[in-house]
């Protein structure tokens, strides 16, 4: 079958029309939630903040991982001892007894964490983790780690 100039023309408008389309939708699913997290001008307050842009429920997960028994989703404070040695603070960013957290659509987890007790350290960063679970695209569960860092 061959085809004229015009149908060839129709053919590459569809096509483009096509990809950018598919461009498009992916860029808009790739950006379904939000993950922050910030610290105040004071440095008194860090906020932990995840915002679900999706049509389904997003879970925030604390779990225990196999190869230690570290929270998925947590704050690390990191500071200096008086003698130089470096330590680590460890908050749970899920108070509660639940394992899962679940974000319905549209709405936001925040925790914030005053750092005023921690004052009295040497803080030289923070690290906020995120383990989530949502849907992608394609109504897959997809689980991801998204680790955040505030230099001090």
């Amino acid at each position: 079958m061959h085809m004229g100039t015009s149908e060839k023309f129709m053919f590459m408008k569809r096509l483009f029309l096509i990809i950018v389309s598919i461009i498009t939708w992916t860029l808009v699913h790739a950006q379904d939630y939000k993950v922050e997290f910030s610290i105040n001008n004071d440095k008194t307050i860090a906020t932990y903040m995840i915002k679900n842009n999706t049509a389904h429920y997003l879970s925030l997960i604390k779990g225990i991982s196999k190869n230690n028994d570290s929270m998925n989703s947590y704050c690390h404070i990191y500071y200096k001892l008086p003698n130089g040695n470096n330590s680590i603070i460890f908050i749970d960013v899920i108070p509660s007894a639940n394992i899962v957290l679940p974000i319905e659509p549209g709405d936001s987890y925040i925790f914030q964490i005053d750092l005023t007790p921690y004052k009295k350290y040497n803080i030289t960063k923070l690290e906020g983790c995120f383990r989530i679970i949502y849907k992608n695209a394609k109504d897959e569960s997809v689980a991801k780690n998204i680790i955040k860092h505030i230099e001090l």
